[in-house]
């Protein structure tokens, strides 16, 4: 019954608005004499856009980012839970401009997302980063490394109100840690 009345206003909504252009049309354009010849309206003439008027900002201005590669550590062995860690993240607009956000994304899923407000840098020190981004340190070898665990994409996108768009990515890798459980032995009575 719902999905009825959204069909009808929307049929409705359209209906009126083609009763509006074509009233439009007609009182613009239906009275326009000269002499006894009734003047036939001509429509105004469309330029097509060309892909060379469209203006790409200057790619030589572009924001830069600043930060030291990051380390992932495992605080408790035994968890099989590790952060990944920057010492610090700088990123600076190009001149003239201000930022506008900062993305941390890790394996292409955004983990921090900081935005500025008229400001020509975003910096982030250790305090605001720690303990860092949690992940699963995995099983030796399981990354790109024989002796380590898994191994994490990162990528540091940074803009600025000019249209410059920054990026800083990487691979790290983890140690390697395993998940120990220890049931309980329990015997039947």
């Amino acid at each position: 019954m719902k999905a009825y009345h959204w069909i009808g206003l929307s049929t409705l909504s359209a209906f009126i608005l083609g009763w509006i252009m074509v009233f439009q049309t007609s009182v613009s354009f239906g009275s326009t004499q000269v002499g006894n010849t009734p003047l036939t309206p001509t429509p105004l003439a469309v330029q097509p856009q060309s892909i060379n008027s469209i203006t790409i900002p200057n790619q030589i201005n572009t924001s830069s980012i600043d930060s030291p590669s990051p380390t992932c550590y495992n605080p408790v062995p035994g968890s099989g839970a590790c952060y990944i860690l920057w010492q610090y993240i700088y990123v600076s607009a190009s001149s003239s401009q201000y930022m506008i956000s900062t993305t941390v994304a890790i394996n292409h899923h955004i983990q921090a997302y900081v935005a500025g407000f008229f400001q020509n840098y975003i910096y982030l020190p250790y305090d605001m980063l720690t303990p860092g981004f949690k992940v699963t340190c995995g099983y030796p070898g399981s990354g790109v490394s024989p002796n380590l665990g898994n191994s994490y994409s990162y990528e540091i996108k940074a803009r600025d109100t000019g249209g410059a768009v920054s990026t800083n990515n990487g691979l790290v890798s983890c140690p390697s840690d395993i998940v120990k459980v220890m049931l309980p032995l329990i015997t039947k009575p």
